[in-house]
């Protein structure tokens, strides 16, 4: 039954689908894309009836959205991936009518990043597992906030020394601990 509102999903909305994250029992996000990095077209679709029924939802970003996570109702983040911009993380406070840039891929690290996933410790600490690459090397990296996702830094990469393309690609944190594969 489930697979079935999955694939009307889908259909309804003429994307794949690519994540889905509930909220709680009620309310749920989903999104989809179509192309590549170069040239991506996404949709996000929300659900307050348990999935029953779906209806789009604002798109955080122009470009290819990759992951979403929400810490409550309200507080939520999407990863996104423009071609000309490159990475970036998205925040809403709104249960996701609104959404606000708060991590662009920049120089400001020093190296560029692409993130993967994103989890949760609690309302302040999150990590975005991803790749790292600078003009000698990439790799796996970590990208970490304190503050409850409006700042953030780079708190681990790959200490190799080539090019490689590994990269971590999910995280999952509880209590005290965090995993990334």
């Amino acid at each position: 039954m489930v697979n079935e509102k999955l694939k009307n999903l889908s259909q309804k909305f003429n994307i794949p689908l690519n994540d889905i994250f509930f909220i709680d029992k009620y309310k749920g996000f989903g999104h989809g894309a179509f192309g590549s990095r170069v040239g991506c077209w996404s949709r996000m679709f929300v659900s307050t009836n348990s999935g029953n029924t779906w209806e789009l939802a604002t798109n955080p970003s122009s470009g290819c959205i990759g992951k979403l996570n929400f810490i409550d109702d309200l507080i939520g983040f999407s990863l996104s991936y423009l071609y000309y911009d490159g990475f970036q993380i998205y925040k809403t406070i709104d249960g996701g009518a609104a959404w606000y840039n708060v991590f662009k891929n920049n120089d400001s690290l020093g190296i560029y990043l692409e993130g993967s996933d994103i989890d949760f410790l609690d309302d302040n600490i999150a990590y975005v597992v991803g790749k790292f690459e600078t003009d000698t090397s990439r790799g796996p990296a970590i990208l970490g906030t304190t503050d409850g996702g409006e700042n953030w830094d780079l708190i681990w990469k790959s200490p190799v020394t080539y090019f490689t393309d590994n990269t971590l690609n999910a995280i999952h944190t509880i209590e005290t601990k965090a995993w990334a594969v």
